[in-house]
Parts: C-alpha cells; structure tokens; sequence
C-alpha cells in the first residue's frame, strides 16, 4: 500500500512537498479528473511539464500542480501551451489530440491568476484543493468537482525512531564541544532525523551532514569548527539577495543553543559581525515585492521565523521544507 507523506503547517494539513503532491496525483488521476497519464516530468527545450493526460474525448491535458498558492500558474500553463503545440523537439511522439486543455490544481488561486484567466485568450482550469482530516482519516478534497479521495498517509505525527549516536560520535562531540553545549547539539540532531524517514546522517572528517544524499543536505553541523565550542551550524535556505550562494551560515551563539542573532553568507562576502537576520528579512522583503514568487515564499516564512521569537528550531524547519520541496 503506498502512503504519502504529510504535515502540518499553520494548523492545515498539506503533503510534504511538491514532488509528493504529484505522486498522489499520478496515481489518482483518473479517479479525481477522469484523465489516462501519458508521462510526468515530460522535459520540452529545457523545462519540465508535470503530467501529461488525455481524457476521454481525445483531449491532450496539461497538469500543473503546485503545493502552495503561486501567481505565475497562469503564465506557466501557456509557456507549455505553445511548447505542446508548436515544438518540435519532443523526445517521442505525442498521441493525436484534438485540442489542448490547461488543468492547474493548488491549494488556492491568487486573485491576480484570477484576473489573468478573464482577460486571457485561452481557457484554463484552475482547481483548488485540501486536505481534510475526518475520524483520524485523510482526503485530498477537488470542492469543484465535488471529488474527496482518501489519502493513506504518513505523517509527521507518527514518531520517527531515531538511533542513539553512535559512541564515535559521542566522543567527537566531547573533545570538540562545551559540556553544556552537548545537549542541545544532540536535540538538534533528534530534531533533523525525525523530521522525515528521508533524512539521514553522513559523518565525514568532522562534519554532520544531514539529507538524503552528500549531494543533497540540507544542514550540516561542523564539529570542530575553530569559530565556536557549541559547533558551526551551515544551513541550505531560500535566500534570493544578491550576495548569496543559496546557504547561509549561522552560528549558534546563545548559551543553551536554541535561538540565534546574525547570519553570515557562505562565499567571499565578509560582514563584520554578520548581518541581522531582520535586516536580511527587510532586505529580502524588498525583492519580495517585485513579484518575485520564490522570494515572497522565502519571505513569509521568514516572517514566520521572526514571530517564533527566532529560535533555531524554526530556522532550522525552513531548511527542511526547503530540502523536501527540492528532492
């Protein structure tokens, strides 16, 4: 029985990312649109269409999906619209269709997506969904099409068990590390390995890396970093400012290792003391408002991150999500 994962954000149930949205989707197409699958990922010059369908009167469907609410669905539909139609670079022959239908499915349509389909010359169909919990069961809920379909989930309320470090570990941790700075690197690590059933620990000369693969951290935690006796935190976040190399390093620098000050890029850039993370917010906040949609999204978790008091378990959460939304 395959299960999907799911988790719970400001009080709503959501799957893990998007990639996890797709598989429900995949699997459920034509019980929730009455469409056939053809492919997914269907790769056109360079991007990335995410199921290909037909329906039952030989129409060609084109599915975007997108966890979160996003303003630019509309104009990404219509960049696969011309692609489907006038490319002829597609790596093996479409079936024959009569005309193309442009299904968009996310949690809410922005009232700007809204106002581009009024005024747009081709039709689309944008479907909200959520999902609804009832007597301790999932459903992924299509309120248009009147369409409530169980999900078999797993979710991050089901304790993950994690493994006690190993005694290698320990002793690294004890040579390099302040007595009272070991326990809260050890939740740290608690923290991150119970946060998915993807996640795993990489112990190399030193260094924590916690991912999927080396290739694919999230976070990693430098033992014996020269900079600090509580450990040198490196996390993998959303940051679109222009000094950035897409990680931010930060240090844990209050006593009990469970909220920070300054963050300080990986790369050539040297702040003296680092940079406020309420200035890099503001900072980010501004790019936000050039209707950059990833940065908006970076923006309001950000925010989330602020109102949380700052503490490193929330910071730490927008590397997971970010991760989980990457594999």
């Amino acid at each position: 029985m395959i299960r999907y994962q799911l988790i719970q954000a400001n009080g709503q149930w959501c799957f893990v990312n998007e990639s996890e949205l797709e598989n429900f989707v995949w699997d459920n197409l034509q019980i929730a649109l009455g469409l056939t699958p053809i492919k997914r990922q269907f790769s056109l010059e360079g991007q990335f269409i995410d199921i290909l369908a037909m329906d039952e009167e030989q129409n060609l469907a084109i599915v975007e999906l997108k966890n979160i609410e996003d303003r630019h669905i509309v104009q990404q539909l219509t960049r696969y619209f011309d692609l489907v139609v006038n490319s002829n670079d597609s790596p093996f022959e479409l079936p024959k269709f009569k005309k193309v239908r442009l299904i968009g499915i996310l949690p809410s349509v922005h009232l700007f997506s809204k106002l581009d389909c009024k005024y747009h010359r081709l039709e689309f169909e944008l479907l909200e969904f959520s999902v609804l919990v009832e007597d301790e069961n999932f459903y992924w809920n299509l309120e248009a099409l009147n369409k409530k379909i169980p999900i078999v989930a797993w979710t991050k309320k089901e304790e993950l068990a994690v493994e006690p470090p190993s005694q290698s570990l320990i002793r690294l941790i004890n040579k390099n590390c302040q007595e009272n700075k070991i326990a809260s690197l050890l939740h740290i690590r608690d923290f991150l390995l119970s946060s998915d059933p993807r996640m795993k620990e990489i112990q190399e000369r030193g260094i924590l890396m916690y991912g999927n693969t080396k290739s694919r951290i999230c976070v990693e935690l430098h033992i014996k970093s020269k900079r600090g006796s509580g450990g040198l935190l490196l996390l993998k976040l959303p940051d679109y400012t222009c000094f950035s190399k897409d990680r931010l390093r930060l240090f844990i620098v209050s006593e009990d290792g469970t909220k920070f000050t300054n963050i300080y890029w990986i790369g050539t850039m040297n702040f003296n003391g680092g940079l406020s993370f309420e200035q890099m917010v503001e900072w980010l906040g501004n790019i936000a408002e050039s209707r950059n949609a990833e940065a908006q999204i970076a923006y309001s978790r950000y925010q989330e991150v602020i109102a949380s008091g700052k503490t490193l378990k929330s910071l730490i959460q927008v590397a997971i999500t970010y991760w989980q939304e990457r594999l």
